[in-house]
């Protein structure tokens, strides 16, 4: 497995999560639930930590093309 492949996996956990993150935030909104709240904001948290690697893998596996 190289760098291309985990920034491609990694690419896309952020970008599904947000939405179940969202829901969440609406759900406990609605319920008027601390708990559910605090769920919310620490998979925000982690999903941001996931953005970490994502970033460091991008600049990797970069296909060059052209003359070197």
């Amino acid at each position: 497995m190289n760098y291309a492949h985990i920034h491609l996996m990694l690419t896309h956990v952020p970008v599904i999560g947000i939405g179940g993150v969202i829901l969440l935030l609406i759900i406990a909104a609605l319920r008027k639930s601390n708990e559910l709240m605090n769920m919310a904001l620490i998979f925000a948290i982690l999903l941001s930590l996931v953005t970490i690697p994502v970033y460091l893998t991008g600049e990797p596996s970069e296909v060059r093309h052209g003359p070197r």
